[in-house]
């Protein structure tokens, strides 16, 4: 017998016999499934699921199979390619890891190549399967099927895993944009992804599940649309983000450095706690966007949406120089309290709850129902609709009040414009000292009557119908009023 002969029948008996796994190098181009493939001209076995292979740098072996390990080498400039027939579907079952340091792609004339994933992915080069199912050799948390693409690797597929999954751990910012122009960008779907400060981008996020460790307390998204995202890490937003639909909730801390756009023509909204905005927030085109906040917010930019604050604790509110802020505010908490000034677009809403003005301006905006405490703040260029006002309050700009079921309980400054509604008659209780060093007066085509309850300081200009109380009776210009010019 041939020497040759005798080697491929040792072959032979080490496989059937299972006496270990082999080690399959391709020798040459061709299809998975020619044992000429990996022994040349001679004949041999074709890996199985305990053998590992190499795709050898400068050879492309077509068509997939199952293995354990899965190398795609590269060396001298020349990759090892891996690829699917030029039509039709392809695929391979990796059982252990897989490193990609050559290429991995489907057939270019319009085939597929799925990809069943056991263990580790390590890409440093172009890995473009049709989709990447995940599976994991068990569901201990230490046997996390690991991610890490070297930078300048491209990693352009549908991922998803089968369930149930131990999560996926990242090892390097991961990157699902295929830089070939595609217009689609990958996918990762339905998994538990422990980010270890590391980034998501360039994908779409389909039911994924931000956890926490020891080790894993941050991370970003950037350049992404998500759907159904739960975050319970300090998450970052980089780059123009978009909002899928309104299930999508931050148990951690929620920082925007980038853009945050909500749904396309419809009404989205997300859930946060403690949000830190230094980029825009925004509606969708054509869409409605509501921000559920379970605790304080600083923006520093630009925030344009909606806002509902929850009922768990009180909230607080930081506003940054040049910053600015557009949507209906509707605060459900025991209490909202600025920790700095406040600017809305003109006319935008603020149903106030309890507004704590801890001395600070609120802007721009159209106070309805509720309690505000002054607590030496200011409104400029506000609107007010049934407010309970306490403490001392100064009021700049041009202020309106929008019916009769405001009461001014405090201290209250007028150093702009006070003015009743338009076309109604409107009036108003002051029960502390009042103060004038501008303008009061009826609304166009109105009648203002102001009910003085500690007297009246003017220093600018009346033409509003006042009187005083003492007790329960009343008397117009009681002996408290400080002449000036009044009328």
């Amino acid at each position: 017998m041939k020497q040759g002969s005798l080697f491929v029948l040792f072959l032979f008996l080490c496989f059937s016999s299972g006496i270990g796994a082999l080690e399959f190098h391709s020798f040459s181009g061709g299809e998975w499934s020619d044992p000429v493939t990996w022994w040349g001209n001679i004949h041999g076995p074709i890996p199985g699921s305990e053998d590992d292979v190499f795709i050898t740098a400068g050879t492309e072996v077509i068509g997939g199979g199952d293995c354990h390990n899965l190398t795609i080498e590269f060396s001298g400039g020349l990759p090892g390619r891996l690829n699917g027939h030029h039509v039709g579907y392809d695929g391979c079952r990796v059982r252990g890891d897989l490193v990609c340091d050559g290429y991995l792609m489907p057939g270019s004339g319009g085939g597929t190549y799925d990809v069943e994933l056991w263990g580790n992915l390590t890409v440093t080069n172009l890995f473009k399967p049709t989709t990447l199912l995940l599976k994991g050799s068990s569901l201990s948390v230490v046997d996390q099927v690991s991610i890490a693409q070297s930078p300048g690797a491209t990693i352009h597929t549908a991922i998803s895993v089968a369930m149930p999954f131990p999560g996926i751990k990242l090892l390097s910012d991961l990157s699902l944009d295929s830089n070939d122009g595609h217009l689609v960008n990958g996918s990762l779907t339905g998994s538990e992804i422990y980010l270890n400060g590391f980034s998501i981008s360039h994908s779409t996020l389909i039911n994924c599940y931000f956890l926490s460790s020891p080790s894993c307390i941050a991370g970003s998204v950037e350049d992404c649309k998500l759907s159904n995202v739960q975050s319970w890490i300090q998450l970052t937003n980089l780059g123009t983000t978009e909002l899928l639909n309104n299930q999508c909730v931050f148990n951690g801390d929620f920082i925007n450095n980038g853009t945050l756009n909500g749904p396309i023509s419809m009404n989205g909204s997300f859930e946060c706690w403690d949000m830190y905005n230094n980029g825009i927030i925004q509606c969708g085109w054509n869409g409605t966007l509501n921000i559920f906040c379970h605790g304080d917010i600083i923006n520093n930019h630009t925030l344009l949406s909606d806002l509902v604050w929850t009922a768990e604790v009180l909230h607080t509110w930081t506003e940054g120089g040049g910053s600015q802020t557009n949507g209906n505010w509707v605060n459900m908490s025991p209490g909202l309290t600025l920790l700095s000034d406040l600017s809305l677009q003109t006319g935008n809403t603020l149903y106030t709850g309890v507004l704590n003005l801890n001395g600070h301006c609120l802007h721009n905006a159209a106070l309805i129902n509720g309690h505000l405490n002054g607590d030496g703040g200011t409104l400029d260029t506000c609107s007010l609709a049934t407010v309970d006002i306490y403490g001392e309050l100064f009021l700049a700009g041009f202020c309106q009040l929008m019916n009769s079921a405001t009461v001014f309980n405090g201290s209250t400054c007028v150093n702009g414009s006070l003015t009743g509604s338009t076309a109604d008659v409107c009036s108003t209780i002051v029960h502390g000292l009042f103060y004038n060093y501008g303008t009061i007066s009826p609304g166009w085509g109105g009648e203002l009557y102001l009910t003085l309850g500690q007297g009246f300081s003017n220093h600018g200009s009346t033409t509003a119908n006042l009187k005083v109380f003492r007790s329960s009776s009343y008397s117009r210009f009681g002996s408290r009023i400080i002449p000036g010019k009044s009328g």
